[in-house]
């Protein structure tokens, strides 16, 4: 450890280029990954924090939720089926609201307070009542997107009243639109007259003590012999992935991110095999005065230690605290799950290089003459 430090201290211009690098290749991958996750949120954000594991949708939806019409009825068949545990109407259509002389295009929501269609994640205030009325639950985005606070009052397209927010929850955006939460009974009062007793999904909740596929399983034997039929059952990531254009948008920064890891690899690899054969003649020297390969093998596993720990530390740094100051808009969403992940991933690609060093440095021979 003495050994590289001094040597790392003792090339100083190197040193620093090379942890500007690592970071800066960093920086770039958790931005991937948070740009990754933001654009996967902003497209089933609000299907993915459902209460319920299970979603029932139409089949003629053909996995696509914004098409499903399902009869309101089904939610109250399955809590007196033995196989749910608890289900509960969703309804969904595109919006604009209006706020300060601003309007936005947003995902409109309507669900029974206090059920499995309530969001989950809430972050101020209070979710929805049963008494409620006008009153309603907005997600973060839009909160940021309009500067909004507990207490402010909104305006929804078709609905003459206005509606006072009083909850805000984490990232709930449906296909890249803010999420905002209503009463169901408010949201049927837009609907057409033959479509009352119709809504958009069913969230449902399985037995918990049953994995997901298996409680989709049993559910889905329980509508063989249902006799609307016309229904499917999913699970909630298999219901959120279907939406359109999710996985498309979610492929693109995830190709980059992994160009970007293998981008380190080969940055890192480069720059300490360079590094072994320019001391080449030093490892000679060291092994002819006693060292083995496994005591050069030391020098450089604290050499890249250091390099990388320190490039991931700035780079990390760097990019979570700028992408706290990016707007929402630029769908930039890194958690403490996406850093840890990051860095892991490059630790493990730093170490897959190591045998490669390793199987050097065992062929240095240990006679001095060799350095001329």
């Amino acid at each position: 450890m003495y050994i590289a430090f001094k040597e790392m201290k003792k090339h100083l211009v190197r040193t620093t280029m090379m942890i500007i690098l690592i970071s800066l290749t960093a920086t770039l991958v958790l931005l991937l990954s948070g740009l990754a996750e933001g654009l996967s949120k902003g497209m089933n954000g609000a299907v993915m924090n459902l209460r319920g594991n299970l979603v029932i949708t139409s089949e003629e939806a053909e996995d696509n939720l914004s098409r499903s019409v399902v009869p309101e009825e089904i939610a109250d068949a399955l809590i007196a089926m033995p196989g749910a545990d608890d289900a509960a109407p969703v309804g969904h259509r595109q919006t604009v609201v209006y706020k300060g002389g601003e309007q936005q295009n947003a995902a409109l929501f309507g669900y029974e307070p206090e059920t499995m269609g309530e969001p989950i994640g809430l972050e101020e205030g209070r979710y929805l009542e049963e008494t409620d009325r006008s009153q309603v639950v907005v997600d973060r985005t839009f909160a940021e997107l309009f500067d909004s606070e507990i207490g402010d009052a909104i305006t929804l397209q078709d609905y003459e009243e206005s509606f006072e927010i009083v909850g805000i929850t984490g990232d709930n955006r449906f296909s890249m639109q803010p999420g905002i939460f209503i009463p169901l009974t408010a949201w049927k009062d837009e609907q057409p007259d033959d479509m009352d007793d119709l809504t958009t999904f069913i969230s449902v909740q399985g037995p918990y003590e049953l994995p997901d596929e298996s409680a989709k399983d049993g559910i889905s034997m329980m509508f063989d012999d249902y006799e609307d039929g016309g229904v499917q059952v999913q699970t909630r990531e298999e219901a959120a992935m279907g939406i359109p254009g999710v996985q498309e948008m979610y492929l693109v920064p995830t190709l980059l991110q992994v160009l970007s890891y293998g981008l380190t690899g080969v940055i890192i690899a480069v720059f300490f095999y360079i590094q072994l054969v320019q001391k080449r003649s030093q490892f000679i020297v060291l092994k002819a005065l006693g060292a083995d390969h496994w005591d050069l093998f030391k020098i450089i596993l604290a050499q890249m230690g250091m390099f990388v720990f320190a490039g991931m530390a700035a780079g990390f740094t760097l990019a979570y605290v700028g992408h706290l100051f990016m707007p929402p808009t630029l769908n930039v969403r890194i958690t403490w799950e996406a850093v840890i992940g990051s860095a892991s991933l490059f630790i493990i690609i730093a170490a897959a290089t190591l045998p490669m060093f390793l199987s050097y440095l065992k062929r240095i021979p240990e006679d001095p003459d060799r350095t001329l």
